[in-house]
C-alpha cells in the first residue's frame, strides 16, 4: 500500500514515542516491585523478630 505511508509519522518519531513510553512503563514497574520487595521484607523481619520474641517469652515461662 503505497498511498499509506504518508498519513502515518515517520518510522523513527513513532520509534521513539514507543521506546519513551516503554521506558517510563519500565521505570514504573521497577519503582512499584522494588517498593514490594522492601515491604516483604520489611514484613518479613518484623514476623521473624515477633517470633523470636515470642520464642523466648514460652522458654522464660
Amino acid at each position: 500500500m503505497p498511498g499509506q505511508s504518508s498519513d502515518l509519522p515517520s518510522d523513527s518519531d513513532s520509534q521513539h514515542v514507543r521506546t519513551l513510553i516503554s521506558y517510563q512503563h519500565f521505570i514504573l514497574e521497577c519503582h512499584s516491585k522494588s517498593i514490594h520487595c522492601l515491604c516483604k521484607n520489611w514484613l518479613n523481619l518484623a514476623e521473624h523478630t515477633h517470633k523470636i520474641s515470642h520464642d523466648r517469652d514460652e522458654v522464660s515461662t
